[in-house]
């Protein structure tokens, strides 16, 4: 008997906390989102007016710029979800 799993994405985490901070053009703001998913998910970031900022699990934000303040979303999705899971991560900008 073969048993294959098949799971639309769950679980989705950050590496770091939902909520950050940081200072405008000094820090580096680096974070993965993952979910657990098979077949393997595809990634993107997305800010909240629906642009897309990253096609990946990972955000980098080098620098960090006051434009960047708000919220950022992570969508995870496979063939078996393709609406996709999503994750909100709140980043305050401050300036220097």
């Amino acid at each position: 008997v073969i048993s294959i799993f098949i799971d639309a994405p769950y679980q989705i985490e950050f590496n770091k906390s939902d909520t950050l901070t940081a200072v405008a053009d000094v820090d580096r703001i680096i974070i993965a989102c993952a979910a657990t998913c098979r077949p393997s998910c595809s990634y993107k970031w997305v800010k909240t007016d629906g642009s897309v900022v990253e096609n990946s699990k990972i955000l980098d934000l080098n620098p960090v710029q006051k434009l960047d303040d708000g919220s950022f979303v992570c969508v995870a999705w496979n063939k078996h979800n393709k609406q996709g899971l999503k994750k909100d991560l709140k980043l305050t900008v401050n300036c220097k």
